[in-house]
């Protein structure tokens, strides 16, 4: 499944749901693109369902993240590793 598709099925759900807002969370150097495409799908799909689209937070709250996101599996890899040494 690529990012379109994805984005696709997620909005379906969300606006099925009544989800008005979302967080993409992704890699670092995917962030941007896939926030384009989520909006752009969901900017269609809103106007034919005749509904406001679902709001995305800038996309450097969402590099945040992801960063965060890094540094905690970074950080349990390293306690992963210590508790292999002792």
């Amino acid at each position: 499944m690529d990012t379109i598709q994805n984005a696709k099925n997620t909005m379906k759900f969300l606006y099925d749901n009544n989800i008005i807002t979302i967080i993409v969370i992704t890699s670092e150097y995917h962030i941007r693109r896939g926030n384009i495409l989520f909006k752009g799908v969901s900017m269609l799909m809103a106007e034919t369902l005749k509904k406001s689209s679902i709001e995305l937070p800038k996309s450097s709250n969402c590099s945040l993240i992801s960063r965060s996101i890094k540094l905690r599996e970074r950080h349990n890899s390293y306690i992963k590793n210590f508790n292999y040494l002792k």
